[in-house]
């Protein structure tokens, strides 16, 4: 059995179609408590396509090859403790109302319900759930209360076949994250998602208070997540993610339409899209005029689809959109996505939130790319591991 002698020893791991990240982070208390977090290890690396489907592993052989160079890239780790990330297209997240006379009815009331707004069947999925507010405080013992409920579900057949690749290469999996809920958590503070893991039949307490915050943005948010193969609208409350949409949109997808309208092959198409960007002053213009028409039928289907969720748009105050992924990193893309949505876009900023401090200028420069693994990473931090299992 692994036994962990620093809590705060655990890494992030996020694993993508065509790459993957590791981050382990390290809490720090500078002058009068404020918060800091240093980057102690960071590695990242592509995985050839084909490798892994939407967050299905395909090839195991391949992609536990590919992890155990991750992890020998990474450098010396303390411990194989890991805060593993779950596809949005292969996972469930929703909020929902319950009434009950007390906690102790929840669980009976939302087996009850599953069937009705899942489309697995409970005993084909990991199911984990938290309540996030209620008005048990203003109503006498008696009487029903409500309860506002996160629930987050995932395939047995994802999480298993991990889970037994892990298990090869001595990794320990302490809690399983969608990436929206990685995401929320680096891009606008932790909200009041801290998600129960039991390994050994051990329950991880709740460290979170022994670490100051800052004041983090607080109402209705939204990313818009933009990936090699795909990409996701996601809505949060106060940094808890009400919904995820995929979105028919893809760096991928873009440098192929650049490579055939301009002609070219795909890996030229991508060093157009990386150092021209969407930024009509460079390379004579080339991105734009060969992208607008697509950008512009993905921003009129995101656009619709902010418009059915009340306090998004609202005349002139229009909440802002964070941008984050690998090709948030494309010159003028926020300014792009801005023009056509007619609504503010800018890019995350995970390190000044949380005063993430590295050396390494690389990472510092596309960390707004690397927010999913960020997230992950302080999971680790804010909810550590028992010292003892």
């Amino acid at each position: 059995m692994l036994i962990l002698n620093d809590i705060q020893n655990g890494f992030g791991l996020d694993i993508g179609d065509r790459s993957m990240k590791l981050l382990r982070l390290e809490f720090k208390k500078t002058f009068l408590s404020k918060q800091k977090f240093i980057v102690k290890n960071y590695a990242e690396i592509k995985l050839p396509e084909g490798v892994v489907d939407k967050g299905e592993i395909k090839d195991e052989i391949q992609f536990e090859n590919r992890l155990v160079s991750l992890l020998e890239s990474a450098g010396r780790l303390p411990s194989r403790a890991t805060v593993v990330s779950l596809p949005e297209t292969k996972t469930f997240l929703k909020t929902i109302n319950l009434t009950a006379k007390n906690r102790k009815e929840i669980p009976a009331k939302i087996t009850e319900i599953l069937p009705t707004i899942l489309p697995l069947a409970p005993e084909e999925i990991y199911l984990d759930w938290q309540i996030i507010a209620s008005d048990e405080e203003v109503k006498k013992s008696n009487f029903d209360k409500t309860y506002k409920i996160f629930l987050a579900a995932a395939p047995k057949t994802i999480v298993d076949n991990f889970l037994k690749i892990f298990k090869k290469i001595n990794l320990l999996p302490i809690a399983f994250e969608i990436e929206a809920v990685a995401l929320c958590r680096a891009l606008f503070g932790d909200g009041k998602i801290n998600f129960r893991a039991k390994i050994f039949g051990v329950e991880v307490k709740d460290e979170a208070s022994k670490y100051p915050r800052e004041t983090f943005p607080e109402g209705r948010q939204v990313i818009i997540d933009l990936g090699a193969t795909q990409t996701s609208l996601i809505i949060a409350d106060n940094a808890v993610p009400a919904v995820s949409i995929s979105l028919p949109l893809s760096g991928n997808r873009l440098t192929e339409i650049i490579a055939e309208k301009l002609k070219i092959n795909f890996e030229e198409a991508e060093k157009i899209k990386k150092f021209c960007g969407f930024d009509p002053k460079q390379c004579d213009n080339k991105t734009m005029p060969v992208v607008s028409s697509y950008i512009k039928d993905i921003c009129k289907k995101i656009f619709k689809t902010l418009q059915t969720y009340p306090g998004l748009i609202v005349g002139r105050k229009r909440q802002p959109i964070t941008l984050s992924g690998g090709c948030a990193n494309a010159s003028k893309i926020d300014s792009c996505l801005a023009k056509n949505l007619k609504i503010k876009v800018k890019r995350g900023t995970p390190l000044e939130l949380w005063n993430i401090q590295s050396k390494d200028e690389e990472f510092n420069q596309t960390a707004f790319g690397a927010s999913t693994v960020i997230g992950l990473a302080l999971r680790g931090v804010l909810y550590p591991f028992p010292e003892n299992h």
